[in-house]
């Protein structure tokens, strides 16, 4: 991008592993830092409306979750957008936890 005179962005796409490292999972935590997607709807169909979170059926985790339901790659892809355009300013550096409150609780 320099080279060519172009502005842009390079985004790293994580997971909440960069924040919080869980038993037996050290070396794979802090490899992570980047936009933090935590509990994901990977079967979340975009335009759709935002899941319901059922606690009996979700992860062993699950019950960690304040918002009580996993984001959607249509919000990961919300943040990535914005912090790919001009609108961001001058962001740099930072892990954006898109977690539905998992690392806060």
């Amino acid at each position: 991008m320099v080279i060519q005179g172009r502005a842009g962005s390079i985004l790293s796409i994580s997971s909440v592993h960069a924040q919080a490292v869980w038993d037996k999972d050290t070396a794979y935590g802090v490899a992570k830092a980047a936009i933090l997607p935590g509990f994901m709807d990977t079967d979340h169909v975009f335009g759709e409306p935002l899941p319901a979170f059922d606690l009996g059926l979700g992860p062993p985790r699950a019950h960690h979750i304040p918002t009580l339901r996993p984001s959607t790659p249509e919000e990961i892809g919300r943040a990535a957008i914005l912090l790919s355009s001009p609108a961001e300013g001058n962001i740099t550096g930072v892990c954006l936890p898109l977690d539905g409150g998992l690392l806060a609780g």
